[in-house]
């Protein structure tokens, strides 16, 4: 009897093995080609096209073009320290502001095109929400351009960045990591 219950146990630990490692993530977004930094004046600017990243559960409701597009824009020369952000928000909010100011007073952005390669494919002109700057803190803000749908063809676009899309399958407890923006 102990043998067989021995046997039992192994038998549905094994099949619970081999379930949780049938999990499947699935990544897509565009990282940087190149490493230069982007700066205009005395700001940094970082563009992100992100859909998903390390997104459990196989292809079930991922809409598989669909990016965010963003681009921060932060102080390159600030060094707040993460007990700088304990402050209270309507000081965060007062500090946002005049970075907001700073900001527009250097250039305000009208559109942003993608420009698919190669050339033929043509290209996806966004136009910012110029309402909602946000995150907004004291040494960065984010320019929403909305969500679009890039080409599956399409593997680079102009400002150095290519499409990351990858699924892996693993044990949930031995995933390293779940990141958003890199």
């Amino acid at each position: 009897m102990r043998s067989g219950q021995i046997t039992v146990a192994a038998v549905v630990t094994a099949l619970l093995m081999l379930l949780l490692s049938a999990c499947t993530y699935s990544s897509l977004y565009f990282v940087r080609i190149d490493t230069e930094e982007t700066r205009l004046d005395g700001f940094r600017l970082k563009p992100r096209l992100f859909a998903f990243k390390e997104q459990k559960g196989a292809q079930q409701g991922l809409k598989k073009n669909r990016y965010s597009v963003t681009v921060r824009v932060e102080d390159a020369a600030s060094k707040i320290d993460d007990d700088d952000w304990q402050m209270e928000p309507s000081v965060v909010d007062s500090l946002a502001d005049r970075f907001l100011g700073r900001v527009t007073g250097v250039f305000v952005a009208d559109s942003l095109v993608l420009h698919q390669i190669p050339a033929e494919s043509g290209r996806i002109l966004l136009i910012p929400d110029r309402v909602n700057y946000a995150p907004r803190r004291e040494d960065y803000l984010t320019l929403k351009f909305g969500e679009t749908d890039i080409p599956r063809p399409t593997d680079t676009l102009v400002w150095l960045m290519e499409r990351v899309e990858e699924e892996e399958q693993g044990l949930t407890v031995f995933r390293d990591n779940v990141e958003g923006y890199r």
